[in-house]
C-alpha cells in the first residue's frame, strides 16, 4: 500500500502560479491541509483560498480547525457561515 502524502496550503495570500501548481501535481498529493484559526478575522479568506489551492490541484481539502476557548461559538459561526455560502469543496 503507497502512502497517501498531502501538504500545508501556501499562506502567503496569493494564487499559485501555474509552474507551482504542475510541480506540485507532479507530487500526486493525496490533499492539501489549511489551518483555520476561528477566531481570527482571517476566517473567510483563509477558508477561500484553500479552497481554491485545492481546486487547483485536483486534490481533497483537510481543514485543521483551531479555536479559543469560546470553541462552541466560534464553531457555530463558522457552521452557520459555511452553510450560508455556495462555496463548493473539493472532492475527499
Amino acid at each position: 500500500m503507497l502512502l497517501r502524502l498531502g501538504l500545508g496550503g501556501a499562506s502567503r495570500g496569493k494564487r499559485l502560479t501555474i509552474k507551482e501548481i504542475n510541480w506540485l501535481k507532479a507530487l500526486h498529493l493525496s490533499h492539501l491541509r489549511a489551518d483555520v484559526h476561528l477566531a481570527s478575522s482571517e476566517v473567510e479568506t483563509t477558508l477561500q483560498q484553500a479552497v481554491d489551492q485545492a481546486r487547483a490541484l485536483g486534490v481533497s481539502l483537510e481543514l485543521a480547525l483551531h479555536v479559543t476557548n469560546n470553541a462552541e461559538s466560534e464553531l457555530q459561526a463558522f457552521v452557520n457561515s459555511l452553510i450560508g455560502s455556495n462555496r463548493r469543496f473539493p472532492p475527499g
